[in-house]
C-alpha cells in the first residue's frame, strides 16, 4: 500500500526522486497558507499539519489507519455510502441500482504496526529496540517532518514507520487514527 503522494507519481510514471520532494513542499506550504496554519498565531508542530493535510485528503506520504474496525469499515465502504446519498438527494429511487464503480472493491487491511516498526529498523534502530513500540512522532524533534525531510532531505527511514500524531483534530481522535509515514523507499 502506497500513499497517496507516492500513489499519483507511480500512476502518472513520473520519476518520483526527481520531483516528488518539490510537490510534496509545494503542497505543504500551499495548505499551510490557506488553512491559516502559517500565521504568526499558529504553534502547531509540522506533524499536526501533515495529519491534517491527510486528514482532509492532500496527497501525502502519509497512509491513514485506524485502531477501530467500525471506523475502517466505514472508510472501505464510504464510496457506496456517498452514492447512495448522492441518490437520495437527487430522489433517485433505491429500487433503482446504483450507478457503481465495478472496478471498486472495498478492502479493509489489518497492519501489526509492531512488525513494521520491527522491519523499519534503519539508522534509528534505538528508537526501535522495543519492537512493541509506535513513535509518538512529535517527541522526536530531530524527526521534524518540515526540518528534517523537506529541507534538509536528510529523513532516516528508507522504509514506511509506524507513528502516533500529535491528536489535536477531534475527528482523528475519534477515529482512532494512527499513521504509516512512508520515507525514501518510493
Amino acid at each position: 500500500l502506497n500513499p497517496t503522494l507516492i500513489r499519483d507519481f507511480k500512476s502518472n510514471n513520473t520519476n518520483a526522486s526527481l520531483g516528488i520532494i518539490k510537490r510534496e513542499e509545494d503542497l505543504y506550504n500551499e495548505f499551510c497558507t490557506h488553512s491559516g496554519l502559517n500565521s504568526g498565531h499558529s504553534t502547531q508542530s509540522s506533524w499536526v499539519k501533515l495529519t491534517e493535510m491527510t486528514h482532509y485528503r492532500v496527497p501525502t506520504r502519509m497512509l491513514d489507519w485506524t485502531k477501530s474496525l467500525l471506523t475502517a469499515l466505514y472508510f472501505a465502504i464510504e464510496y457506496y455510502i456517498d452514492l447512495l446519498e448522492d441518490d437520495l438527494i437527487k430522489g433517485v429511487s433505491l429500487s433503482k441500482e446504483p450507478k457503481l464503480d465495478r472496478n471498486f472493491n472495498p478492502v479493509v487491511y489489518i497492519l501489526s504496526p509492531y512488525r513494521l516498526s520491527e522491519a523499519s529498523k534503519d539508522k534509528y534502530c534505538e528508537l526501535f529496540n522495543d519492537s512493541r513500540k509506535i513513535l509518538s512522532i512529535q517527541n522526536y524533534p530531530d524527526l521534524d517532518y518540515f526540518q528534517c525531510h523537506l529541507q534538509k532531505n536528510s529523513w532516516p527511514f528508507q522504509h514506511p514507520i509506524p507513528i502516533i500524531p500529535p491528536w489535536e483534530n477531534q475527528r482523528i481522535i475519534a477515529q482512532k487514527g494512527f499513521f504509516t509515514f512512508h520515507g525514501n523507499d518510493e
